[in-house]
């Protein structure tokens, strides 16, 4: 049967089929597993799992590995997590399929300029308990919200700003990063230490109503959005 239109409709599988379906390209091959996306020159358990590839190729592309790698490592950022039903392995390989054999040039959400940052929150109440009775949800949402940027989380805290590689009491609250990165950023990640050193200074001292970690995410995030070079009042 003929295609419809000037664009050539992609080879597809099913998405409702009782194994876990795969790319190869170039040497590599690319899987979405339920923790993640992942591309390698060997398949995920491929020392104890039994595998096959269709002997016909699916179509040809001029694509870079380097782009279809790209794609993989931001699949997540633009469609969304894993999903049993709806955004299983098949749908990544019908995806990547689509790019291989459509696009002629690596796609624009693929090849995003700069380090993506998140927005998080942490239970507050938790945050704020000394451990006497354990969290609850209340019909307010009370949180604790931080940035989360090339490894650090950024937070304002009611006695100090601080970073590092971990939550402030990651190890007893509960706590949550968005799915989809808020913005991506060329800043170094000492710039945005630099500023968080110098918040204070530039800020005044916390407040819980005009003055909290609510305002210091924000403030971080038109940083990370909006700035070239690293603002000077960080330095």
């Amino acid at each position: 049967m003929s295609s419809k239109g000037s664009r050539k409709r992609a080879p597809d599988r099913g998405i409702w089929d009782i194994s876990h379906r795969w790319i190869y390209y170039q040497g590599f091959y690319f899987e979405r597993l339920s923790r993640g996306d992942v591309y390698d020159k060997s398949l995920v358990d491929s020392d104890r799992c039994s595998y096959e590839m269709e002997s016909v190729p699916a179509g040809y592309s001029k694509l870079s590995i380097d782009c279809i790698q790209k794609c993989t490592n931001r699949y997540k950022q633009e469609y969304g997590g894993y999903s049993l039903l709806r955004n299983n392995c098949h749908k990544f390989a019908n995806r990547l399929s689509a790019i291989l054999c459509n696009s002629v040039t690596c796609p624009s959400w693929c090849r995003r300029d700069g380090y993506p940052y998140y927005f998080g929150t942490t239970n507050l109440i938790c945050m704020s308990s000394k451990g006497k009775r354990a969290p609850d949800r209340g019909l307010w949402d009370i949180s604790h919200r931080w940035i989360y940027y090339q490894g650090f989380y950024f937070e304002r805290l009611s006695d100090r700003d601080v970073y590092g590689t971990s939550l402030t009491d990651s190890d007893k609250c509960s706590h949550q990063m968005e799915s989809v990165p808020a913005g991506y950023s060329k800043l170094s990640v000492d710039c945005i230490q630099k500023c968080t050193n110098r918040y204070r200074q530039k800020y005044g001292g916390y407040s819980l109503l005009s003055n909290n970690c609510h305002k210091f995410a924000n403030r971080l995030s038109a940083i990370l959005c909006d700035s070239v070079t690293c603002p000077s009042w960080c330095y």
